[in-house]
């Protein structure tokens, strides 16, 4: 333990020398991976596959914020439509900036979300996402979760009709928009991840919320089960396609994956709770203190034992003499 929290802190200690350059990196690697998925999944103008194209606008996307990010990613997706039709185009333009004007706008840092979910979408853990957000950010960013799914949906909708939609006459334009409005409304999977989402994010950091010892232990455990039995009651019931053994599997990375964040973000050493209690000329505080565990704690913890063994040792064999 002691050798995972001199790596944490490390850490720690270099992201902060060199914060600058590590936000803008990470913010360009982010940009990038986004607009790489959106081109796999979608694909269809070929000038925007480009991956000068791509680098360029992922560096020009880590001086911006991350709702920068997802609008120019949201771009990429209506140009890539266009390239069906200009009805898809059309489609996709209206359904992303209901997205922006209803709930984006309103909550920008939560925008990182929207750009999350259709990578952990790739990377078969879209559990991750919701999860991450319960944990690290509030209730009301479940809906960014919410957004990204959405996003995915349609982009996986467009790719797997686009031949069709390219087959029918331009003056086709009604039936064009019902295949696409039909692929949205009528998706049973992605209303069943939508729930699951909203479930787990909630019910995640209600319980890391708590006030009691091992509350985010407890999150991430309710979380877990919490999705199973979304995914696995709904799934049926909804008609929707759930593979067991893709669930569990799912559940088991993003667990191992939250309590590395976790690790990394509250770290605190349960044994040594204090109660505080202070007034001032309004109020009495009762205040419960739990000290973060730090390498050099864990030292001197590791000595002090050590030296209590040995002193317990040398009593023994003074007895025995």
């Amino acid at each position: 333990m002691t050798l995972m929290l001199e790596i944490r802190e490390r850490f720690k200690d270099f992201y902060n020398n060199n914060n600058t350059y590590m936000v803008l990196f990470l913010k360009f690697m982010l940009a990038l991976f986004f607009f790489l998925n959106i081109n796999k999944m979608l694909g269809f103008m070929e000038p925007l596959n480009s991956i000068f194209v791509v680098l360029v606008l992922a560096l020009v996307c880590s001086l911006l914020s991350s709702f920068a990010t997802m609008g120019i990613g949201f771009l990429l997706i209506v140009g890539h439509c266009y390239a069906v039709g200009i009805e898809v185009a059309a489609f996709a333009l209206i359904l992303l900036l209901v997205l922006l004007i209803f709930y984006l706008r309103l909550i920008e840092e939560d925008s990182i979300g929207v750009i999350l979910t259709p990578l952990a979408f790739t990377l078969h853990i879209p559990f991750a996402v919701p999860m991450g957000l319960g944990l690290l950010r509030g209730p009301s960013s479940a809906f960014a979760a919410v957004c990204g799914t959405i996003v995915y949906y349609f982009m996986k909708l467009v790719s797997e009709q686009a031949s069709t939609i390219q087959e029918m006459e331009t003056s086709e334009i009604a039936q064009k928009a019902q295949i696409l409005l039909d692929g949205i409304i009528q998706n049973k999977d992605m209303w069943v991840t939508i729930v699951s989402a909203l479930a787990v994010a909630i019910i995640v950091y209600s319980l890391r919320r708590m006030a009691a010892k091992f509350a985010w232990e407890i999150a991430i455990i309710t979380g877990g089960i919490c999705y199973f039995i979304i995914m696995i009651s709904a799934g049926p019931l909804m008609d929707a396609k759930v593979s067991v053994f893709g669930v569990l599997t799912q559940i088991i990375v993003v667990c191992i994956i939250a309590f590395w964040v976790k690790f990394l973000v509250f770290n605190v050493d349960y044994t040594r709770i204090e109660s505080l209690q202070y007034e001032d000329d309004d109020y009495h505080y009762y205040v419960k203190a739990i000290p973060k565990k730090n390498a050099e704690r864990q030292r001197r913890l590791a000595k002090s034992k050590d030296q209590t063994k040995e002193a317990i040792r040398e009593e023994y064999e003074e007895q025995d003499g």
